[in-house]
């Protein structure tokens, strides 16, 4: 899995990367073909749909994503079991 990570106009280190919903998982519309997954502390959000070439893209180009991405609640431990779309981290944690 591809981890980019980058700085964000505040100096802020992100790390960002693509996520896939899994074939059960129920995830609104917008989501179902994946989004990007950022990353900073506690700190997550999502941009979908994921374009196609987000790992080319310029960190000023992800930091555009950035400022349009949902802001996403900490999950609930059910909520990691189902693999509602949990937006597990690159180093098979979950989040």
């Amino acid at each position: 899995m591809a981890v980019r990570t980058f700085t964000d106009d505040e100096g802020r280190l992100w790390k960002v990367w693509a996520t896939v919903p899994g074939h059960r998982a129920l995830v609104a519309e917008d989501f179902r073909s994946g989004w990007l997954t950022f990353e900073h502390g506690m700190e997550r959000r999502r941009f979908a749909p994921a374009p196609l070439t987000w790992e080319r893209m310029s960190d000023a180009a992800l930091a555009l994503a950035l400022r349009a991405a949902d802001v996403v609640r900490p999950a609930k431990p059910a909520d990691s079991e189902s693999g509602e779309g949990s937006d597990q981290r690159p180093d098979g944690g979950l989040g």
